[in-house]
């Protein structure tokens, strides 16, 4: 089979399908079970690079038709088709009973997929992803009148962080009433994915929704439960620290409350930052990361030399990016979407904490002992965030004057604590949500939920006067309707990372090793023992938040008194 991108890249169907079909003859005893997963992996990995590097070609030049047809011909034709052979040979593997060495979890992620799949589900499905990419199509044509000129919302945050408060509030009205104009679109929408995922439920035998995307998501290391105690600490030991924290704000602005267009401006009046762009940028990281840790580095390097890391700059487009991986090249590529700012910083670091992830896993012969799952998969890249920050001054190679440094370092922790609270609010809604479905039915019920739950968790701003903006909030936040029940995964990586980032601060040699070596394990352990090779715990009780959330207070305090 060839190795070459540029030659298994021209494969079509074709030549995939004998090979499957030859797979699929393989006498599968103990003996050949390493032959059988090998062969399996070898195809699997030319289909999924042929794939992701389709899909980096059309996003690296959107206006390039071409290739967005090739990437959706060859899902089409390629991927949907070896995807049904996978399943077959899932349901066989699973009936051979045979457990390699390092193969119980992701043994285990195959019996949740047998579990939890229904035929008559696959309808349903295909609605629901009909249903979500018009939601997303409806979001990305949301436009409004800003300076004589037709601006996507994306756009307007640039905006939000100008010292000018009448035009930041002008704004954020416009952008909030374009938004209220879709919303009984949007009701709609979502009134559909509510009654379709309740059908996908009951038809695979599961009590309600919740229940089954539990299982669908493979979740077996916590419970709704633990979810629940998560937003109960994150109300006793988060809110008040975001309170303290804004109420410092208000008093830096000299207004009488913190409006919700006063969020992310700096309250001192400053300029926004603006790192070093391009090559620099990605050269000043490049020295961070060797003080970080000399393996990290060599692995950035590599992508460096190799071409595997673009920055470019989209108009109209958000300052995010991804982390695609070439599974037979065993490498990493990131594509990120500039915008000049500090984002980008942040950005580079989370992307680069995925990008390690790629190469420590390399090493692993199945394609299914790779992924971790989301919520390990994002504690890789975010503490990187972390750990990264500590080097953000130019004293040590980093990007600003020291007191710039200290001020983007306040800014990042600011805005995880904020993390922890939205993940909470968007959270406790989707549990509300799939346990109450007829009230979630109700566009006016989904309304005063989300109202209730963000006033829970956000007092400190101040929404009188824009009751119908902050009820319609919820529509704006996408995981509801695209990926529902995902906003967890952030809120327990972010604490695992802060944990790692405290072991830093004792050891950071120990806890950079530490870290590397939990990413080599991909998804061969469960959860928490995962979290604790990296030396953080999957935790969700008081304790462990109020640590974090204490360490993370006083760091902020510490860096504003310089």
């Amino acid at each position: 089979m060839p190795t070459d991108p540029a030659e298994f890249g021209r494969w079509s169907w074709p030549e995939y399908q004998p090979l499957y079909v030859q797979l699929e003859a393989l006498e599968l005893t103990p003996s050949l079970a390493g032959d059988f997963l090998a062969g399996w992996t070898a195809l699997a990995d030319r289909i999924d690079e042929t794939q992701q590097r389709l899909r980096v070609a059309a996003d690296c030049d959107p206006p390039d038709t071409a290739a967005t047809a090739r990437h959706r011909a060859f899902v089409q034709q390629v991927v949907i088709p070896a995807c049904a052979v996978d399943q077959r040979l899932e349901a066989r593997f699973l009936d051979s009973e045979i457990e390699p060495p390092d193969f119980a979890v992701p043994l285990q992620a195959m019996r949740t997929r047998a579990e939890t799949w229904r035929p008559v589900n696959g309808p349903l499905r295909e609605r629901e992803h009909q249903i979500q990419r018009v939601y997303s199509r409806l979001i990305a044509a949301q436009t409004v009148s800003w300076k004589g000129q037709e601006t996507a919302l994306p756009q307007l945050a640039s905006v939000y962080d100008q010292k000018d408060r009448k035009g930041r509030e002008r704004a954020w009205r416009l952008e909030a009433a374009r938004r209220l104009v879709d919303g009984p679109r949007f009701d709609d929408l979502w009134q559909q994915l509510v009654g379709l995922r309740r059908e996908m439920a009951s038809n695979a035998g599961f009590r309600d929704y919740r229940e089954y995307r539990w299982r669908q998501l493979g979740r077996r290391d916590y419970t709704p439960e633990d979810c629940l105690r998560f937003h109960a600490a994150i109300e006793e030991f988060v809110q008040p620290v975001i309170t303290r924290l804004y109420e410092r704000r208000r008093r830096r602005l000299g207004t009488r409350t913190v409006r919700p267009w006063d969020i992310s401006v700096d309250p001192l009046g400053r300029p926004p930052l603006r790192p070093i762009d391009g090559s620099d940028l990605i050269e000043r990281a490049a020295g961070i990361f060797q003080q970080l840790d000399p393996h990290l580095a060599s692995y950035f390097e590599t992508m460096q030399a190799e071409g595997l890391l673009q920055m470019q700059h989209q108009p109209g487009e958000e300052p995010n990016g991804y982390c695609a991986r070439f599974a037979v090249s065993r490498r990493p590529f990131v594509l990120m979407n500039a915008s000049g700012s500090q984002h980008d910083v942040w950005n580079l670091f989370h992307q680069a904490g995925h990008a390690f992830q790629v190469f420590e896993t390399g090493g692993l012969p199945y394609q299914q002992q790779r992924h971790p799952g989301a919520e390990f998969s994002e504690l890789a890249a975010m503490a990187i965030e972390l750990l990264g920050a500590q080097f953000l001054s130019e004293q040590v190679g980093g990007f600003y004057p020291a007191a710039d440094a200290a001020r983007a370092r306040i800014e990042r922790l600011e805005q995880c604590l904020l993390r922890w609270s939205m993940m909470a609010i968007s959270d406790a809604f989707e549990h509300w949500a799939y346990e109450h479905v007829d009230a979630a039915l109700d566009p006016a019920a989904c309304a005063a939920q989300w109202a209730s739950l963000w006033l829970r968790y956000l007092p400190a701003v101040d929404w009188s006067g824009l009751e119908n903006e902050l009820q319609a909030e919820w529509q704006r936040h996408s995981s509801l309707l695209l990926h529902p029940f995902s906003s967890i995964e952030d809120g327990v990586a972010q604490l695992g990372a802060v944990q790692i980032w405290a072991n830093a601060l004792h050891d950071p040699i120990q806890a950079a090793a530490r870290y590397r070596q939990s990413l080599s394990l991909g998804g061969t352990r469960i959860l928490p023992e995962l979290f604790a090779a990296a030396g953080a715990e999957l935790a969700f009780d008081d304790h462990t938040l109020r640590e974090a959330a204490n360490l993370m207070e006083d760091t902020i305090d510490e860096l504003e008194r310089g």
